[in-house]
């Protein structure tokens, strides 16, 4: 395992006048992947590579055929001042691994990328970070949830962690966002494309509110291939990782593989056993991954780590939900307390009440316009985010 211990092992090399080889191989080396590191500690320096003849690269280096042509092409192409200008116009930053810069926690990983090209911040190196991850075609109470832990998290100090995915990864980051706190994104395309282009909103409040990272340089657009290496980066720069929902055979569930080979703690959340979107889910929990019912939980194992949290004062003195702290009318109580985050309708589950039809879409309404309840289909409400 590459850890923290080889930051510049066998790599004399680097100076600012090679700053500019480093730059070029981060950008040829896109094809080669999580071999990047240790293809330049074969040669000694980017330089060396950038030298070698296409010969000695097979022989000597190891590359096939392909990878040694590709790595000719693409240094007959390098104009580096032209890289560097395209940089600075989109304010991205370079940062090879032997940077001080560098996710210290990603570093001690397993394949550890060469460098990471970044557009805002870093997550900063002293606060907890957490990664929020889970199905792209979540449920209802997916996204309630999803939205509870960001923006409880958030308000607790602890950076968000996701890949600005559609559904639970981008409901989560936007939360966190929205209590005032900061999340990262790590993406499978360079850092100035958005992906998807659905979430330019999350998108342009990450590089104001958090950062955007990528060992993928400017431009390179999102294909299959990279979100396998993109989630080992995303378990690399958390200290633990929560799954909110996932099918039993999700792709969420190769995070959580890449998580545990980085030796980060696995939680989850417990859905019912019917549901297919909480089957991933379920079967972690068997494995022995830890539980998650409320935010609490994430924080009691992020102090066994180390952290400490002290009550921020957006989230209430008392521990109040959400709903608490909105004042309810008796029969808005009433209301409120015949949907919860899975989907009703509303006919059916009001017909008991004793209200008229009149006042219930009126106080439906007022329960929306409050925030408490939304509409997801016609005539069916769940309880929005107020765990």
């Amino acid at each position: 395992m590459e850890g923290k211990n080889e930051r510049g092992k066998g790599m004399e090399y680097v100076k600012d006048e090679d700053r500019e080889y480093d730059l070029w191989w981060a950008v040829a080396s896109e094809f080669s992947g999580i071999r990047s590191v240790s293809d330049v500690r074969k040669a000694g320096s980017a330089r060396g590579l950038f030298f070698a003849k296409e010969e000695e690269l097979k022989t000597r280096y190891g590359f096939g055929q392909k990878a040694a042509e590709h790595i000719i092409y693409s240094r007959k192409n390098w104009n580096y001042e032209k890289k560097m200008r395209e940089l600075d116009e989109k304010r991205i930053r370079f940062i090879p691994y032997y940077d001080a810069k560098y996710p210290k926690r990603l570093l001690q990983t397993k394949g550890f990328p060469f460098a990471l090209f970044v557009m805002g911040e870093l997550p900063e190196e002293n606060l907890p970070a957490v990664a929020l991850i889970g199905a792209r075609e979540c449920s209802e109470y997916g996204r309630s949830v999803a939205a509870y832990f960001g923006r409880e998290l958030a308000l607790a100090g602890v950076n968000v962690i996701s890949g600005m995915a559609i559904g639970i990864d981008g409901i989560g980051q936007q939360e966190a966002l929205s209590a005032g706190g900061k999340s990262y994104a790590v993406l499978g395309c360079g850092p100035d494309l958005c992906y998807p282009y659905a979430n330019r909103k999350l998108y342009e409040r990450l590089k104001e509110k958090g950062g955007l990272l990528s060992e993928y340089g400017p431009g390179v657009k999102a294909v299959s291939w990279h979100f396998p290496a993109r989630n080992r980066i995303l378990a690399g720069i958390s200290d633990l990782v929560i799954v909110v929902e996932a099918k039993e055979k999700s792709g969420t569930l190769i995070t959580v593989d890449m998580a545990l080979d980085a030796g980060r703690e696995i939680m989850v959340i417990p859905g019912r056993i019917t549901d297919p979107m909480s089957m991933g889910c379920n079967r972690l929990w068997k494995a022995g991954a830890n539980v998650a019912t409320c935010v609490e939980d994430v924080l009691m194992l992020l102090k066994d780590s180390g952290y400490s949290f002290e009550k921020n004062a957006d989230s209430g003195s008392d521990g109040e939900t959400f709903k608490n702290k909105i004042h309810l009318e008796s029969e808005e109580e009433l209301v409120y307390s015949c949907f919860d985050l899975y989907a009703k309708n509303a006919e059916e589950a009001l017909k008991n009440t004793g209200i008229s039809y009149q006042d219930r879409l009126r106080i439906l309404t007022e329960l929306e316009w409050k925030g408490l309840l939304r509409e997801v289909g016609c005539g069916y409400y769940v309880q929005t985010p107020s765990l």
